[in-house]
């Protein structure tokens, strides 16, 4: 863990500033909020160790996200980040699909049926 928490200071990587981490190639990338990529060997779960709990979403095999940067949820599972990436998340029911667009904060885009009442 110590290896890594300097690495994460040489590269200038916070949680702040980190958008997502995957993995390629079978490396794990890690991307900054200002598009610069960086690569290591170690696993994407000893990566999210040594992250902040509860500010990054595992949500997928090999994928974790920045809930903050997180700009869509599609019923599909499919998040669509800041920069305009997208991941396929876990297949879930759309109720925790809705649920967690509520948890971070994320508005229902599904437009509402209008009141025929008067």
């Amino acid at each position: 863990m110590a290896n890594l928490n300097t690495w994460f200071l040489k590269h200038d990587l916070c949680a702040g500033n980190i958008l997502y981490i995957y993995r390629n190639d079978h490396k794990t990338v890690i991307c900054r909020t200002d598009g610069e990529e960086f690569s290591l060997f170690a696993p994407v779960h000893d990566v999210f160790s040594v992250l902040p709990e509860g500010e990054f979403l595992n949500i997928s095999k090999g994928i974790a996200v920045n809930r903050s940067q997180i700009v869509n949820i599609g019923n599909d599972g499919v998040y669509t980040m800041s920069d305009g990436r997208t991941f396929q998340g876990r297949k879930r029911g759309l109720s925790s699909h809705r649920r967690l667009r509520m948890e971070i904060g994320l508005s229902d885009t599904k437009p509402r049926p209008m009141s025929m009442s008067l």
